[in-house]
């Protein structure tokens, strides 16, 4: 099945395109893909939904597809969250919908779904484009980022017109951003380094902090480590991190690495050789004047 754009994908029209039934499932019977577009889900969630489930039974159902590899067994496409709560709130059986999906239908479904339910971080967004051009044109992912980069210069004509035709219809249908604005600002956050990239996953990080960590990182990593750490156990939103990234900046006072003073103090040395022998100066009392005025400026230093 698929889907013009992104607006156009419901859960509701699959029920009723289809008119899938709902059937309850062992929970046994069912296992987790492990291509999942989610790579984190918090611990809290599930539990607030397991009380949920507890209280009010569960809303709706979650959808899976045939094991391709086991019988009887199913794998999960969308609702991994309620599978993992129904377990926690001691259930036995889940409610659920059987779909027909190959494996790109399968991923597409989920990232879909994970996109439009609760919102997936950038990292992880990123990441399952990725797999998702990978399962449908089985190219590796090193030779997707090559071509996705070569679209995005508009050297076209370096790239598979098979590749670009199925990158845009991908995009076409997943997705609210154009080719050209994953290439220039998601690729990138791939080459973050992993303090940064790590609580985003966690879910410890909001990733609208990306852009002003890792625009700190690349001057001052020590600093943009602290800041994480701050971020993390402190919970600042943006404002917050930007008048602290702000005053740190500010307050830290640069240090002078040992082989850069001695290559001021050999400078010197040749300086202040040359004002000794210079007859320019000893015969010039503007320029005496002016020297005079720089030792007064070196001298507090001192």
């Amino acid at each position: 099945m698929a889907f013009n754009s992104l607006a156009d994908f419901n859960l509701d029209v699959l029920t009723k395109e289809e008119e899938t039934s709902v059937i309850n499932i062992s929970l046994d019977l069912i296992e987790v893909w492990k291509n999942q577009p989610r790579n984190f889900i918090d611990p809290q969630e599930i539990t607030d939904l397991a009380n949920s489930i507890k209280n009010y039974e569960q809303l709706s159902p979650i959808i899976v597809r045939s094991h391709p590899e086991k019988t009887d067994k199913y794998l999960i496409v969308a609702g991994e969250k309620r599978y993992w709560a129904s377990k926690e709130a001691g259930c036995e059986i889940i409610e659920a919908k059987v779909k027909d999906f190959n494996d790109i239908q399968a991923f597409e479904i989920a990232l879909i779904e994970n996109r439009q339910r609760s919102k997936l971080n950038l990292i992880d967004d990123t990441l399952a484009t990725l797999n998702l051009i990978e399962l449908t044109t089985k190219e590796n992912q090193e030779t997707i980022v090559t071509y996705l980069h070569r679209i995005g210069n508009k050297k076209i004509t370096d790239v598979p017109i098979d590749f670009i035709e199925s990158v845009e219809d991908i995009f076409s249908r997943t997705s609210e951003i154009s080719i050209n604005t994953f290439v220039k600002k998601r690729l990138r956050l791939l080459k973050l380094p992993n303090f940064i990239l790590d609580p985003i996953k966690r879910g410890d990080m909001s990733d609208y902090c990306v852009p002003m960590i890792a625009k700190l990182a690349s001057s001052d990593e020590n600093l943009a480590k602290e800041i994480v750490e701050r971020v993390v156990k402190e919970n600042w939103n943006r404002d917050k991190i930007k008048e602290e990234i702000k005053k740190l900046i500010s307050n830290k006072k640069p240090v002078m690495k040992a082989e850069n003073f001695d290559d001021i103090k050999s400078d010197f040395k040749k300086v202040y050789s040359k004002v000794l022998r210079s007859s320019k100066i000893s015969s010039d009392s503007k320029k005496q004047r002016k020297l005079q005025k720089i030792i007064q400026e070196m001298e507090s230093l001192l």
